[in-house]
């Protein structure tokens, strides 16, 4: 779990119930890239899309 600042949270329009994922893959010189991307959902756990 990744903890934000609140104005972080804010200016990315997160509510609660989204999850923020990590994961590491690599690029074309294996070089790790850590990506980073919001599993939106509503508080009761359906996703939402917007």
């Amino acid at each position: 779990m990744i903890y934000l600042p609140k104005q972080v949270v804010f200016a990315s329009g997160l509510r609660q119930g989204d999850e923020i994922c990590t994961y590491f893959c690599s690029d074309k010189n294996n070089r790790p890239i850590l990506v980073i991307y919001l599993d939106k959902k509503d508080a009761d756990g359906t996703k939402r899309d917007d």
